[in-house]
């Protein structure tokens, strides 16, 4: 089995971080099955009406849940990219080090 150092700093970041991701993805994942689809990436507004198709059905939106879906939607991708690029910069500067591998 793989061993794999991690620095304080690195955990520090990546611990917080990863519970914030985890929690955005969770409440988008949780307002999708309440109301049965999700406006990110693919809800759209037409003629004052918030729409979201899922599986071929059209599921229509109050004005907040449409906006509070997009929100959870972007934030919780943006949170969970980051989140990756910031493990690739501490694999950069050594704070994660592959011990097998003596990386």
């Amino acid at each position: 089995m793989n061993q794999v150092r991690v620095s304080r700093r690195a955990k520090r970041v990546l611990g917080p971080w990863f519970v914030i991701g985890l929690g955005l993805f969770v409440a988008f994942i949780i307002h999708m099955l309440a109301h049965g689809g999700a406006a990110f990436p693919g809800g759209k507004v037409v003629g004052g009406r918030y729409l979201v198709e899922e599986h071929g059905k059209i599921i229509e939106f109050t004005r907040e849940s449409f906006r509070l879906s997009y929100l959870l939607g972007i934030a919780s991708s943006v949170a969970i990219a980051s989140f990756l690029l910031a493990v690739l910069a501490f694999y950069w500067t050594g704070d994660l080090k592959d011990e097998a591998r003596g990386n």
